[in-house]
């Protein structure tokens, strides 16, 4: 197990020097706009307790499959298929999955201090590119916002309670791969590539480009625009006539609202549009699912698309942000990929 660990540390050690770095420049950011001390503390220890929680869900997982593995391989005979699920537990506990779980978990907890980065955006950088955005997303579709064609193909009550479900299903698609990726995967490097990729995402783009490209979002231009003409009126107008069928999506704009026009930074979040965070995890998981077989890369490609349909569709992004995000998370995979293999080459 000692070993197990100290290859898991080498492994993740720039990572970490990164995600640690990361932290440093966040906690400046936090106290620079005001948010207290004990304010901090609170959201870590809730932070902690959360993810020790999923993480905890997510062995009990792992372990339950690997029980109904051993007792189907021991043809249900529970004392065999009991030692050798103990077996296989002690193997699995001893072995590098466990520590690289371990220590690729330390590195993904310290993009979660993105959460609170985001609250102070728009009193770093006041919400200034929408317009642009906005004009962007006009230009690159033949005249018309996304959102408006969007709603002219597939607007209907079914369709729109799909799109829900996969907006907030995103959580959950997100969290499956990246569990996978921690506790599951066999493949040292690839697990490695997920979880640089993942961590980065969040960091960079979630944090300090949605900083510095500060938006809110197509439902919520006029609301940060007063002054501006309302582009977005017929996209509100619609999803206005939907509102019974779309409670967690007017919950959530309700409260990111709330958030918003709050006179003190509050930790829970705050609208920020680009880059989109749903587009980039979402991306990152497809493509980490193409060398997972044909059946998980379709079934990743098709709840993808549909959670960054969903994200533009309910006008939480713009169209532009989910392309950036995804074209970015390509070079990012490339890119993290080639330096593992000039690591791996160097220590060779």
């Amino acid at each position: 197990m000692k070993q197990s660990f100290q290859e898991a540390w080498r492994d993740y050690r720039p990572l970490l020097c990164f995600g640690l770095l990361y932290v440093v420049l966040c906690l400046a950011q936090i106290f620079w706009v005001g948010i207290s001390a004990g304010g901090v503390l609170g959201w870590i220890w809730t932070a902690v307790r959360h993810t020790v929680g999923l993480s905890c869900t997510f062995l009990a997982l792992v372990a339950l499959g690997g029980l109904c593995r051993a007792i189907w391989a021991a043809d249900f005979r529970m004392r065999e298929a009991g030692r050798a699920f103990a077996a296989d537990a002690r193997a699995y506990l001893a072995g590098p999955m466990f520590a690289g779980a371990c220590i690729g978990f330390l590195a993904c907890f310290t993009s979660l201090f993105f959460i609170m980065q985001k609250a102070t955006i728009r009193f770093v950088n006041p919400y200034a590119w929408d317009e642009t955005f906005a004009a962007w997303d006009k230009a690159l579709h033949f005249g018309r916002y996304p959102q408006e064609w969007m709603i002219d193909a597939f607007g209907r009550g079914g369709a729109d309670m799909f799109l829900q479900i996969c907006y907030v299903g995103w959580f959950f698609f997100m969290y499956v791969g990246l569990g996978w990726a921690l506790f599951c995967e066999r493949d040292r490097l690839r697990r490695l590539r997920f979880v640089a990729c993942y961590v980065l995402s969040w960091c960079l783009l979630g944090g300090f480009a949605a900083t510095w490209l500060s938006s809110a979002g197509p439902v919520f231009y006029h609301d940060v625009l007063p002054q501006a003409p309302d582009v977005y009126k017929g996209l509100k107008d619609y999803l206005g006539t939907q509102k019974e069928l779309l409670p967690n999506i007017f919950w959530l704009i309700e409260h990111l609202l709330e958030w918003y026009r709050h006179e003190a930074p509050l930790v829970p979040n705050a609208p920020s549009a680009m880059p989109s965070l749903h587009a980039a995890t979402s991306t990152l998981i497809v493509i980490y699912a193409w060398g997972a077989g044909r059946g998980a890369f379709v079934t990743a490609l098709f709840l993808g698309v549909c959670i960054v349909v969903s994200s533009i569709y309910f006008g939480f992004h713009y169209a532009i942000d989910s392309y950036a995000s995804m074209a970015i998370v390509g070079l990012m995979w490339w890119g993290v990929g080639r330096w593992i293999a000039w690591r791996e080459k160097r220590a060779a």
